[in-house]
């Protein structure tokens, strides 16, 4: 098959446009959030404390006394202790000086914090205007009207000293002389340049650089169109922020843990490098394996796909990092090792969900995209998009291709949406020209077809990155394993029903049990607070309805009762007398506005909280916490092919159909989602379906 020097096929495709049909849809982008301008702000001047921070105080003893011969000294220690070790040095060299020195009068103790311009004059080298004497952790004055008589003080206690059997070191320096260099200000640099202190500006530089960076960025495009600004995208922007921010958490928990109890010097100084150089070896292996191996910074992922990879990627750098605890012996507590772990399982997806959020806010984070195809499943598509706000991804229009050319429309619209339908079916060239680094996403009906496959082919050749959608309604997605054939265009789909194998069963249960127990222990007090207000009108507090259950067994059905206890009567007297009310029974067997329900149920089906007995079921094991309807067994029959489907698993407390709209779906839809369920049953999905409908729940989405 040969092409021209655009990509194109001069047998099959006709002649170029020289012009795009449609323009593109080049809404005006989100008005710019003050607030996440404000957060940056602050997020910056956070990196400036962090730099400049105050350094861990350093307390020196300093005591001074008069002689008998009228001589008064002052006694200068070094630092590296904190100030309840320091007043207890100055107590014992009180009780040392007014035992050996009776007549020796104590005129001050006190515990200086950090070096002053005087003290740092009397560690130097500089010559003292005073007889000084150098011991081995501090500095002596004396101070005589008589400076001979100092001199000689402190010489005749040099030979006192020289003539001991210790090391103690002592020396003697009259007033004016030159002294040697000592060690103060190497410890001065070692106090203030401490490996936590260093980690601590490293921290600041990082988050100082990730939001200047933002900033400039965000500048730069205020000068930009709203044309150009649709079809700008800042890749490596997104890069370097999420990258930074996963390297924030990493290293921020770990300092957060790893935070000194005191102000004491020595613990900061004595920091166990062993465990730094341990935990950035890991810190640079996790970063890599989510940039070079998994791409997670380059592409984007649907949220619940990309946590899950996430997770997988933390446990087993978890695993690797407690192995390196014990072999290279570092001085990590184990409960400490545990919660830096635990807390980067949470804030790493986060912090991500928090700057993409922010760019998003200021306009740097939506990527321009263009779906290829019109029909059903490009529809399907752009929905797909839009439901996943992370990915960013801010759809232009839609292309129409050789197999839509019944389609004449010039636009397309998804519900209150407009799209223009542009036709570059034969131009590349134009193609690049017209969208630049746009998104291209393939979303055909089929990709039998001989010329979509040749446009296909040619896209793949001319962009870097192509999303594609195939249409395999119907096929189960999840645990599909793909093979192909070496030089055959075939792909070799293996498809499990996961929950048709014994081990995948036991694992649901296992969780399901776990879980709903926990849940039973701490919601009792609910229970109980619930069961009274439901009772004060004479009825139960739990109504049991028959429902279909695993292989078709009936069970009852535990529910906070929510009606009346004449509902049935209540019920039939509505449905014989309100030909609305029947239609709208027969169509879902619900009803918007049920008589039956009481003031107290109405707040229980609004909440959800009529559900929680269910609980009950899932440990009897007729229920499991995520799952298809519940229904009863006039509804077996709208399940048609289905029901064998519904039959094999248990139902649920919750589901797909709680989280995607609950009430508002139709039936046929609800049906569709219990389907989806049980072919691509996952426990990924029953623990993203239970974070979810805490969301649905607590916006109250579609109850009634």
């Amino acid at each position: 098959m040969s092409f021209d020097q655009k990509g194109n096929n001069p047998g099959d495709i006709p002649p170029a446009p020289s012009v795009l049909q449609s323009p593109l849809n080049t809404r005006p982008p989100v008005e710019k959030s003050h607030r996440s301008l404000a957060i940056l702000i602050v997020l910056m001047l956070t990196a400036l404390g962090l730099m400049i921070m105050p350094r861990p105080t350093i307390y020196y003893p300093d005591i001074s006394f008069d002689t008998p011969e009228g001589i008064h000294m002052d006694v200068l220690f070094n630092g590296q202790q904190e100030k309840a070790a320091c007043e207890t040095t100055l107590s014992i060299i009180n009780d040392y000086l007014t035992k050996g020195c009776r007549e020796c009068m104590i005129r001050s103790q006190t515990c200086n914090s950090n070096p002053t311009a005087e003290m740092l004059q009397r560690f130097g080298e500089a010559p003292l205007p005073v007889v000084s004497a150098r011991i081995m952790n501090g500095v002596i004055t004396y101070t005589s009207p008589q400076p001979n008589n100092a001199l000689a003080t402190c010489q005749t206690t040099e030979r006192q000293v020289s003539l001991m059997a210790n090391q103690t070191k002592f020396a003697c320096y009259a007033a004016g002389t030159a002294r040697p260099h000592t060690s103060f200000d190497t410890q001065q640099k070692k106090a203030s340049r401490t490996t936590f202190t260093v980690l601590l500006a490293i921290y600041g530089i990082l988050v100082a650089s990730l939001v200047a960076t933002i900033l400039i960025t965000y500048y730069r495009n205020l000068s930009l169109s709203v044309e150009q600004l649709a079809l700008k995208c800042h890749p490596w922007l997104e890069k370097f922020s999420l990258a930074s921010s996963d390297i924030l958490i990493l290293l921020g928990t770990f300092l957060a843990i790893s935070w000194p109890a005191s102000n004491d010097i020595n613990r900061w100084t004595q920091f166990d490098r062993a465990t730094v150089l341990s935990y950035g070896v890991i810190i640079i292996i996790t970063i890599g394996w989510f940039w070079l191996i998994l791409e997670h910074y380059a592409r984007r992922r649907p949220f619940w796909d990309e946590l899950r990879e996430i997770a997988r990627v933390l446990t087993i750098m978890f695993m690797v990092s407690s192995a390196s605890v014990f072999l290279v012996g570092t001085e990590s507590s184990r409960r400490g090792h545990l919660i830096v772990w635990a807390l980067n399982f949470v804030l790493i997806p986060l912090s991500r969900a928090f700057f993409k959020g922010l760019l998003n806010d200021i306009g740097l984070w939506q990527r321009p995209a263009i779906i290829v195809g019109t029909g059903e499943n490009a529809r399907d598509a752009y929905l797909a998009i839009k439901s996943e706000r992370g990915m960013g991804y801010r759809v232009l229009g839609f292309v129409k291709v050789c197999s839509d050319v019944t389609d004449n429309r010039g636009t397309l619209t998804i519900y209150t949406e407009t799209f223009p339908i542009l036709d570059f079916s034969t131009s590349l060239e134009t193609l690049h020209e017209s969208l630049g680094a746009c998104q291209i996403i393939i979303a055909l009906n089929s990709l039998a077809d001989e010329k979509n496959q040749l446009y296909v082919q040619q896209l793949l050749s001319s962009f870097h990155n192509v999303h594609i959608i195939p249409s395999i309604r119907g096929l189960p997605l999840f645990g599909t394993q793909l093979s192909h054939f070496f030089s055959h265009e075939v792909l070799f789909l293996t498809v499990r029903n996961n929950l048709s194998r014994r081990g995948f069963v036991w694992i649901k249960r296992i969780f399901d049990v776990v879980l709903a127990t926990l849940l039973l222990i701490l919601l009792s007090p609910l229970f109980i607070i619930l069961s009274y207000l439901i009772r004060r009108d004479g009825g139960m507090a739990f109504y049991g309805h028959v429902r279909v259950g695993h292989k078709g067994k009936p069970f009852k059905c535990l529910k906070f009762r929510s009606m009346r206890s004449d509902a049935d009567k209540v019920l039939k007297e509505l449905l014989d007398n309100d030909p609305v009310s029947r239609a709208e029974w027969d169509k879902d067997f619900k009803l918007r506005n049920d008589p039956r329900i009481t003031s107290v149920g109405h707040f229980l089906r609004k909440t959800s909280l009529d559900e929680l007995p269910q609980l009950i079921n899932v440990i009897k094991g007729e229920m499991s916490l995520v799952g298809p309807r519940p229904i009863v067994t006039a509804e077996l029959e709208r399940y048609g092919d289905y029901v064998n489907l519904y039959l094999q698993s248990l139902p649920g407390v919750t589901g797909l159909w709680q989280v995607s709209g609950r009430n508002d779906t139709g039936y046929a839809e609800r049906v569709g989602l219990d389907a989806w369920y049980v072919q691509n049953w996952s426990l990924w999905y029953d623990i993203a379906i239970l974070f979810k409908t805490v969301n649905v729940v607590f916006n109250r989405r579609g109850a009634y």
